[in-house]
């Protein structure tokens, strides 16, 4: 409570947690007053490892790599990188995004 008339909700470090609707209630003899505030907190994606299935795989061998998003908010965007340059569909080489999250 600061003073008389003010009361202050302190969050110190927000969280996806803390997303919702806080109401502050003010109220006496007369009676009593509300206001209502909503929160949206953004939550950055998380990844699940990826992986070829095995540490070699031999030229000419089919080779598949799965990105899922197990955490975060939508929308998502994907982009494919090799050696730091984003990866364009070219023959044999083919991107593809299945439903919002891989």
């Amino acid at each position: 409570m600061v003073g008389t008339r003010t009361s202050i909700l302190i969050i110190s470090s927000v969280g996806y947690r803390h997303s919702g609707i806080y109401t502050c209630k003010a109220e006496n003899p007369a009676g009593s007053a509300t206001y209502s505030a909503e929160l949206k907190v953004n939550e950055p994606p998380s990844v699940l490892p990826i992986t070829f299935g095995q540490d070699i795989v031999n030229e000419d061998d089919f080779g598949q790599l799965v990105c899922t998003v197990i955490r975060g908010d939508e929308p998502l965007d994907f982009t494919w990188h090799l050696h730091g340059d984003v990866v364009s569909s070219e023959p044999g080489l083919t991107t593809s995004q299945l439903g919002s999250r891989t």
